[in-house]
């Protein structure tokens, strides 16, 4: 769910951004708005299946590292047309000004409606805002994908050197799981998502098909990918308290998910089914800020409707509701000036 960009790389047969990246933005989205659809239910009370539960824990090691890789990839694409003030700016816009606005709403709406809200809070987490991102709801993501961006801006200023890049991101990824950083997620989160981005980065040439030589995403990738992916999540999924000395296995781990994720984008791209993906994939942003108040509501009005019925249908309910009534708000608010709640950044240019 990177921020609205408008980068747009020829593909193999004709112009326009590669569709394979809003179909993955889709999916990961899709994916995003069920786990949240699932936390819900289970701190409402509500019994979820072991299957239920399970369907998001399989992916949930690189659901969010697909979106930072894609993120790397556009933040180049943006520089070999911009200015880096120009692309901070866009930055502050898309990211960090949403952040601050959405994450000062949700406390403000959990202080107001306190008896009604899964989430305690009180005035001191507003403190969390800059300290514990991971405490402020969902949105922590928003401002890691900020602060990840601006490190890789300011450490290409000291070097050049992609191998010593990936070696400092590395061994930020590694100290994000010391324990006297954990009360800091604006920390762990940058230090952990950090070589995500990079790597990225330094691929995104290769990712968006303008590598003469190197075309890493083609779906028959994926006789091998598959099984190794398959192979390498039942080993994350059986195997989850390892401990720091696994890290780099999980690393790699979740980076052949998110090849694989990739080349399952391509072959729905290319055969051009489910094309509303591409529609989930251009609005993840709205859908991301949106959906947990949205799946919230829906589950809150289902309840008090009286329905007691299974709830798979409470979870499909929410989870459809969290994902299109976002795009529907949005653009009901853009169109009757409202567009500021999302972004600072002028109509002509989003």
């Amino acid at each position: 769910m990177n921020e609205p960009e408008n980068t747009m790389a020829k593909g193999v047969g004709g112009a326009g951004r590669l569709l394979w990246v809003d179909y993955a933005r889709g999916l990961a989205i899709l994916m995003v708005v069920y786990r949240h659809a699932v936390v819900g239910l289970t701190r409402s009370g509500i019994p979820v299946t072991p299957l239920m539960y399970n369907l998001q824990e399989v992916v949930f090691n690189f659901r969010m590292p697909v979106f930072f890789v894609l993120s790397g990839v556009f933040l180049a694409a943006s520089l070999k047309r911009r200015a880096v003030s120009v692309v901070v700016g866009d930055k502050v816009s898309t990211l960090l000004y949403p952040y601050f606005l959405w994450s000062c709403v949700t406390l403000l709406l959990q202080l107001t409606f306190d008896s009604f809200s899964n989430s305690k809070v009180e005035p001191a987490d507003f403190a969390n805002i800059l300290l514990q991102p991971r405490a402020i709801a969902h949105f922590w993501y928003l401002l890691a994908l900020f602060n990840t961006s601006m490190l890789y801006l300011i450490f290409s200023k000291i070097t050049t050197n992609k191998w010593l890049h990936l070696l400092v991101a590395l061994t930020l990824h590694f100290l994000s799981t010391l324990p006297v950083l954990q009360p800091f997620s604006i920390v762990t989160d940058l230090f952990y998502f950090y070589p995500f981005l990079v790597l990225g980065f330094y691929l995104s040439d290769a990712l968006l098909g303008r590598d003469p030589e190197f075309h890493p995403v083609n779906p028959k990738q994926l006789v091998w990918v598959l099984p190794v992916c398959l192979a390498g999540q039942w080993f994350w999924f059986t195997h989850p308290d390892l401990g720091q000395g696994f890290l780099y296995l999980y690393f790699i781990i979740i980076l052949i998910g998110c090849y694989c994720f990739y080349l399952v984008s391509d072959l729905l791209a290319g055969a051009g089914v489910a094309r509303w993906l591409l529609y989930l994939g251009k609005n993840s942003l709205y859908i991301y800020i949106l959906h947990v108040y949205l799946i919230s509501l829906s589950r809150a009005v289902m309840r008090y409707a009286g329905f007691n019925g299974s709830p798979w249908i409470l979870l499909l309910v929410s989870w459809l509701c969290g994902v299109i009534i976002p795009i529907l708000l949005y653009n009901g608010l853009r169109k009757i000036g409202f567009r500021k709640l999302f972004t600072l950044k002028p109509q002509a240019a989003a």
